[in-house]
């Protein structure tokens, strides 16, 4: 009996680490997704910034 306890024991305390490594790697998912976005939404501005420069350009040629 003690043994099975042991062995309950032991399976408990596995589980609640590897619970809280699975916590751990999500929580690093989340901050590296939320990086990412930040810089897409900087490339986007740059995008929309080199596209204004070559609107401008196209309408400077124009003249």
């Amino acid at each position: 009996m003690r043994i099975k306890n042991y062995m309950l024991g032991f399976t408990c305390i596995c589980l609640v680490l590897l619970g809280t490594a699975c916590e751990s790697e999500s929580d690093k998912r989340k901050a590296r997704i939320k990086q990412l976005d930040k810089e897409i939404n900087q490339l986007k501005k740059e995008t929309d910034l080199m596209n204004d420069y070559l609107d401008a350009c196209e309408k400077v040629s124009k003249c």
